[in-house]
């Protein structure tokens, strides 16, 4: 994840429920010495950027952009896109994703910047973000589109190779 925020520190919670492996990056200071993060996450100090270039992504890898400021959240979305990871989202509205897009613009890998982040749950709270977000990663993760489940015809449980990793 990109940026220490509240949301981010929720959806860490929630990561760690499911046993995924959460680091949360920001450049900041203040917002990394925050304190919101309870040992759900480990809090680098960094660049996302530069740290995705001493850590290179994977495919089973996913990458949220959280900080709302754009000097790090288009320096994550270009460094992510470049690599294979599975899932590239940023958080905000449509009208924020759409200058999102036309800043990015020719960034290769570009078409698989998914924004605004999550499934349309209807949810507001930050917690309902967040499972938002954790709800379309893991259909990402699983080769799914996250629909309702009485209206599909797939087996419930995935059979991918990601699902038993």
């Amino acid at each position: 994840m990109v940026g220490a925020t509240d949301l981010a520190a929720i959806l860490a919670t929630l990561a760690g429920t499911l046993h995924r492996k959460v680091v949360v990056l920001d450049p900041r200071p203040g917002h990394v010495a925050s304190g919101a993060f309870t040992g759900t996450a480990d809090v680098v100090r960094a660049w996302p950027d530069e740290w995705i270039a001493r850590h290179p992504l994977g495919a089973r890898d996913a990458v949220v952009t959280l900080s709302h400021d754009p000097r790090i959240d288009d320096r994550a979305l270009r460094a992510a896109l470049a690599g294979p990871a599975g899932y590239v989202a940023a958080l905000g509205s449509r009208a924020t994703h759409a200058q999102r897009l036309r800043r990015l613009a020719g960034v290769p890998g570009l078409d698989r910047l998914t924004g605004p982040a999550g499934l349309d749950l209807g949810g507001a709270s930050l917690a309902e973000s967040a499972l938002s977000i954790l709800a379309e990663i893991v259909a990402v993760d699983n080769g799914r589109g996250g629909r309702r489940l009485c209206g599909g015809d797939l087996p419930i449980r995935a059979t991918t190779a990601a699902a038993h990793a």
